[in-house]
């Protein structure tokens, strides 16, 4: 909580003064909540397939579901740069737990989270908030929750196997297994090119 926190309100006085235009996904998800998967208005700075009058949003639509609520309550005016913001806060934190996972060393922990919240391009990537950064970092987003399994998974073996026998370990494998590759098509929901760099 300390480092979302922390993160959120730097990453909110170092963004734009001005609210992302390429809110393509505050735009689909508006139309999931009016029963369309299109949009009606064309927007050419957007980048939209065009079919029979009708714009399609390229990249895939999780990033839309996951904003569904805020949508219902704001509308098309809600700022999708502030809510990048905070996914972006919440990677942050994730980081720490990734940390936390792969090595038992205080320092170690703190100083590679914040190294990634304030020294990569994850920083520029949060802040500002247009639709190819927005789903970029959701998609990492399941991809640190994918690696936090998988590591939980391998520790629990190594830590086990002296103790327990191979049927006694198998439903936990098998249940981070899963819950790994649940995080890792949720990755693909958020960007094409996730996707194609999960798969390679």
């Amino acid at each position: 909580m300390i480092f979302f926190s922390i993160t959120y309100l730097i990453y909110f006085l170092t963004k734009e003064a001005d609210p992302t235009s390429f809110n393509n996904f505050v735009r689909l998800a508006d139309a999931f909540l009016n029963g369309r998967l299109y949009l009606t208005a064309d927007s050419p700075w957007l980048e939209l397939v065009h079919l029979e009058g009708k714009h399609y949003v390229v990249p895939p639509p999780l990033p839309a579901i996951l904003i569904l609520p805020v949508i219902a309550i704001r509308g098309l005016s809600t700022n999708q740069t502030l809510i990048s913001i905070f996914f972006g806060s919440v990677n942050v934190s994730l980081a720490y737990l990734v940390a936390k996972t792969l090595t038992q060393n205080r320092g170690v922990q703190i100083w590679s989270t914040i190294m990634f919240g304030f020294g990569t391009i994850h920083w520029w990537v949060a802040t500002a908030g247009g639709v190819w950064t927005f789903s970029r970092h959701l998609g990492f987003h399941a991809v640190q929750i994918q690696i936090r399994s998988w590591f939980l998974s391998i520790s629990f073996l190594i830590n086990r196997h002296r103790d327990r026998g191979q049927d006694e370990m198998a439903p936990y494998s098998i249940n981070n297994s899963l819950h790994s590759g649940q995080f890792m098509g949720r990755a693909d929901d958020t960007k094409i090119s996730v996707a194609w760099h999960l798969q390679t």
